[in-house]
């Protein structure tokens, strides 16, 4: 396994996609293949193939012995990809190496929070970051995952990429399993509120987008709200990220508890982030009955019919205390 190598480094130098899928190319017809005659074969392709080779045998897809690289189940997952085609190959390894817990992993998620929500689309100036990341980028820009808008030198988040980026910057790296294990722990009434709302959301935002909705609580609850949405402008066909934090509320007063950490993400975030109150009758939200609070730090400040006390906000109708 590779380790970093310090001093501004990067573990991407000398890496592409490109000498990638061509040493995933090499060793696609072999279990087992001598080092020699894969490095020639590459060599005749490629180059960087010492980079792809420790790339690959990070990633889990081949393992080194002696004087042969044997396959591994990764691998093979790799070869499939580019049976389909060098798109869906870069594809394939950038969403697995976003989802790892490499050093390769954590420099394309540094890389991904230098981003940030402009006017509710996500956006990011180059120097954000340090020019370490350079080679990181790189492979994002490859692999299509973001997109360089020469005429303002910014850059955007590929359609296809939404989904991978915001667990990118908001995900704990939970395994599937741990997932299932918090979702059986977490079978409350708020819980239930949020699954409600995931699907509402998936509904209203129909088929095309519904992989973007994504229920980031149950995999990071320290991220400021619960689920990720994204409303496409009809006009434009641009894509604005909805942040959606989630309070299961009585239908009494409506009362809820804003959190300071919820706050913060909210001013940071200002009209992309809503608050979704699902009134609970019965022991069940009723997410048909919600009321939807677009930028709430400037709406329940400015609207006179919430009572707010101070540290986290408990904030509930003024009425029902008059």
């Amino acid at each position: 396994m590779t380790t970093f190598r310090g001093n501004g480094a990067s573990y991407w130098e000398g890496l592409t996609l490109r000498s990638a899928e061509v040493l995933v190319d090499v060793l696609s017809e072999h279990v087992q293949l001598e080092w020699q005659v894969a490095k020639r074969r590459f060599g005749e392709r490629a180059r960087g193939f010492d980079e792809a080779l420790r790339f690959l045998e990070t990633m889990g897809a081949v393992k080194v012995d002696g004087g042969c690289i044997g396959r591994n189940r990764a691998l093979t997952d790799m070869v499939a990809a580019l049976g389909t085609g060098r798109e869906e190959f870069c594809t394939h390894v950038v969403r697995a190496v976003v989802e790892s817990d490499t050093g390769y992993g954590k420099e394309l998620r540094t890389v991904c929070h230098a981003f940030g929500l402009e006017d509710g689309q996500i956006r990011m100036k180059w120097g954000r970051i340090g020019e370490e990341y350079y080679a990181a980028r790189n492979v994002l820009l490859e692999g299509g995952a973001i997109r360089l808008q020469h005429s303002t030198g910014s850059y955007s988040v590929s359609t296809w990429f939404h989904s991978d980026f915001i667990r990118a910057i908001h995900s704990r790296g939970l395994s599937p399993e741990q997932l299932k294990v918090r979702k059986r722990n977490q079978a409350d009434i708020g819980f239930a509120a949020e699954l409600e709302v995931v699907t509402f959301e998936r509904s209203t935002v129909g088929d095309r987008d519904a992989n973007m909705v994504i229920h980031i609580a149950m995999e990071n609850s320290a991220a400021g709200f619960d689920i990720a949405s994204v409303r496409r402008d009809t006009s434009t066909d641009e894509v604005r990220v909805r942040l959606i934090e989630v309070k299961a509320v009585s239908p009494r007063d409506w009362a809820f508890v804003f959190t300071r950490n919820e706050v913060q993400t909210a001013t940071e975030n200002g009209s992309s982030y809503f608050l979704y109150l699902v009134p609970v009758r019965n022991g069940k939200p009723q997410v048909g009955e919600k009321r939807v609070i677009e930028n709430p730090v400037d709406e329940l400040i400015k609207e006179d019919a919430w009572r707010i006390e101070q540290g986290d906000w408990n904030v509930s109708e003024r009425q029902y205390h008059e």
